[in-house]
């Protein structure tokens, strides 16, 4: 999908965007390494930084669905929860069923209604779900000679070469 933003924001065709940007995560920093190739030099700098803020843009778009579709099931499932509650409510009133299994549930429903409560409460603090997401620089070209151009370009078709960090226990 980024390709595409790209693609249409430059005028240029969307493999031209695949086969000269690749994206390298930064687990040491929290980024991003954006980094385009090119023989022409007025297009090189502007696929890089189009590159990197549609980036931030889709990601920034996906953190937001997953915000507001995590607020919505918990909004659901509170909806749900209080309906079990009141239906639960209404048999023991009118003396339906056994009290104690009754109860019993009605209590593990309150318990669930309080975690989901907390939940919400939670979602609820978050002012931006996707606030920390930005470009820190603008992209400066650098001259290369042809072999590193091939070397690079075959890299970005290749995908990059990302290790994700690892943990050990303690």
């Amino acid at each position: 999908e980024v390709p595409a933003r790209v693609a249409e924001r430059l005028g240029i065709d969307v493999e031209t965007v695949e086969q000269n940007v690749t994206a390298t995560p930064r687990a040491d920093v929290n980024a991003i390494d954006v980094t385009a190739i090119g023989s022409d030099i007025t297009l090189v700098s502007p696929l890089a930084d189009t590159t990197a803020n549609e980036l931030v843009t889709y990601l920034t778009e996906q953190a937001q669905a997953q915000y507001d579709k995590a607020l919505n099931d918990v909004l659901t499932d509170l909806d749900e929860l209080r309906a079990e509650r009141q239906q639960i409510q209404d048999q023991l009133a009118a003396g339906q069923g056994d009290p104690e299994e009754l109860q019993a549930q009605l209590s593990a429903v309150i318990n669930q209604l309080t975690a989901r409560s907390q939940r919400f409460q939670t979602l609820s603090d978050i002012d931006n779900p996707a606030a920390s997401l930005s470009t820190l620089d603008v992209a400066s070209p650098t001259l290369i000679s042809e072999d590193v151009y091939d070397q690079k370009q075959q890299q970005i078709l290749l995908g990059p070469d990302y290790t994700p960090p690892t943990t050990t226990p303690d």
